[in-house]
């Protein structure tokens, strides 16, 4: 009988050995695995070193094929006197900027050089570039990048998304690539070319940072209640004097319009702000055929779908966009009035394509003609419907509304003031308030509803955390309507913790009522 121990032992030897003979025979036909060739890291450089030498090779004929078709603009623009002086924060008034030597007041406005960037987009002397870059500016002049100057006229320009077109006298020059989709992805290579701090035909490099920026006030929707905010956010440095020029893709494709910078100094911080080439298209094709631009409105006031107007409406997703009021657009019908939409209506899709932001819904319909009509996919009552609107025309010289500070507000009178478990103070709205509002902001008495004055929102409560501002008459908290102080209490009482109920407010300022979602605290 064999001895068990000896027999393993004899079967390991013999396989030990099998092993080793393996390995040696393995060596002679260099079948070392080449993972393990590449664990040193050196066989890896140069397909690095030729993938970086890819990039930059890229990046030097985007320059070279886009540097050409970027210009200077240069001028004079009027400031004010307080536009001149320096920004010397805390400690200005430290410091005094009198008289001069003569004794004389500076003048109320002077005049300085300014300047931004353009691209040229026609080989006939057409130039896109900002709003702000020309407007006011005086003395109009266009140097290109083989330094020839010329005089420049402006064509036209739009305020509400910051571009114009100028013209200069020549031919046969060269022209700038623009993007022909919307297909801008976050993380690709972009690069802004411009004038930058005085330094001429510059370049920087950077990726997309996000697309869709909107409700940054970077246009004025004071004196521009129209404006379009979707721009393309980059890291590609953008300083003074880059406004107007292009933001191109890896392919040399102008995607933008750099128009501005994020930051407390004046200077790049890490992000700038670019008009998406589809809007700025569209605007440049309407001032070089008319000198302005005709933009269709839908006739409502928007906000942004929130997670609590998600829960209250039972929306499928936190997207689209809640009709929140009606505006009134002279000598023509209430184009939303007209289709039957209605206050707290979601707009999901214009004419085929999902909006998920105000800025979305507004480019969607603005660049259609006035009287176009769309179909409109809203959300109501925890179902899609389909709503056709004839599009009214964007009146001129429109002023957006505006909520009512303090100092507008009506002055404090015999009316007790109540805090209310929403998070903000109200009282009864009395004769003497209303006359005061009346004289203060010119409306007529009958403008303004019965209601409770909102007196003061308390810091971190239900009402601060919706949005909601002080200097509005609340007239409606869910269902019920509310004329003073005792009907608005017995609302607030027989509301549940937790609920969610929408409030109803008219902003004697901008003539404007608003819905505002809340949730009752705890």
């Amino acid at each position: 009988m064999l001895n068990p121990i000896k027999t393993r032992l004899t079967v390991l030897i013999v396989g030990l050995a099998c092993l080793g003979i393996g390995v040696l025979f393995a060596s002679t036909l260099e079948w070392t695995p080449a993972t393990l060739a590449l664990q040193d890291g050196t066989a890896s450089a140069p397909t690095t070193h030729a993938s970086l030498r890819e990039t930059g090779n890229a990046f030097i004929e985007i320059a070279e094929s886009v540097t050409p078709a970027v210009v200077s603009i240069r001028g004079q623009q009027r400031v004010t006197q307080r536009e001149m002086m320096p920004d010397l924060g805390p400690f200005e008034r430290f410091f005094q900027f009198p008289e001069d030597e003569n004794h004389e007041q500076i003048p109320d406005e002077m005049f300085r050089r300014s300047g931004g960037s353009g691209v040229i987009i026609r080989e006939d002397g057409y130039i896109l570039t900002n709003n702000h870059v020309v407007d006011g500016m005086m003395e109009l002049e266009v140097v290109l990048n083989d330094r020839r100057a010329y005089d420049a006229e402006v064509v036209g320009a739009d305020p509400s998304t910051d571009i114009a077109v100028i013209k200069i006298d020549a031919d046969d020059l060269p022209v700038a690539q623009l993007a022909t989709d919307d297909g801008v992805q976050v993380g690709e290579w972009v690069l802004a070319l411009g004038n930058p701090l005085g330094l001429d035909f510059t370049m920087t490099a950077g990726i997309v940072s996000a697309i869709g920026r909107g409700n940054l006030q970077i246009i004025d929707r004071g004196e521009n209640p129209y404006a379009i905010e979707n721009f393309i956010q980059t890291d590609a440095a953008i300083n003074p004097g880059n406004s107007g020029g292009p933001l191109v893709d890896i392919d040399g494709r102008v995607i933008g319009i750099n128009t501005a910078i994020a930051s407390r100094t004046g200077v790049y911080q890490g992000y700038g702000f670019a008009v998406p080439i589809s809007i700025a298209r569209r605007v440049a094709e309407q001032l070089i055929e008319t000198g302005q631009v005709q933009r269709a409105v839908l006739g409502v006031q928007i906000q942004a779908v929130t997670p609590l107007d998600q829960e209250a409406l039972e929306l499928p997703s936190i997207a689209g966009v809640r009709i929140d009021g009606f505006t009134d657009l002279p000598g023509q019908e209430n184009p939303a009035r007209e289709a039957g939409l209605e206050l707290q209506d979601v707009v999901l899709e214009v004419a085929g394509r999902e909006v998920e932001t105000p800025s979305e819904l507004q480019e969607a319909i603005a660049f259609h003609q006035p009287g176009d009509v769309v179909e409109l996919v809203v959300w109501r009552d925890g179902d899609r419907r389909n709503v056709r609107v004839k599009l009214g025309e964007r009146p001129a010289n429109a002023v957006a509304p505006t909520l009512a500070s303090e100092d507008e507000g009506p002055a404090p009178d015999e009316s007790e003031v109540h805090e209310s478990a929403l998070g903000m103070d109200v009282q009864d709205l009395t004769p003497a308030m209303r006359r005061t509002l009346v004289q203060r902001l010119n409306l007529s008495s009958a403008s303004i509803p019965q209601g409770v004055y909102i007196r003061d929102i308390q810091s971190l409560g239900a009402a601060d955390d919706a949005g909601i501002q002080q200097g509005g008459i609340l007239t409606q908290v869910g269902d019920r309507r509310v004329t003073n102080v005792a009907e608005y209490q017995a609302a607030v009482a027989e509301l549940e913790p937790g609920q969610i109920v929408y409030l109803r407010i008219y902003y004697p300022q901008g003539d404007s009522q608003l819905f505002r979602a809340l949730r009752v605290p705890n």
